[in-house]
């Protein structure tokens, strides 16, 4: 079975957001509705 934890734009502080949004090219991707990342856990 396999479960996955996704991570959003507001999961992330200020700080982070920030520092993305830069790295971005000053856009946030439209993370808020899909995630920025996925990480999956195997049982």
């Amino acid at each position: 079975m396999e479960e996955n934890f996704e991570i959003y734009w507001d999961n992330l502080n200020e700080d982070t957001q920030n520092m993305l949004y830069k790295f971005l090219g000053q856009e946030n991707g439209n993370f808020d509705t899909i995630p920025i990342a996925t990480i999956e856990k195997n049982k």
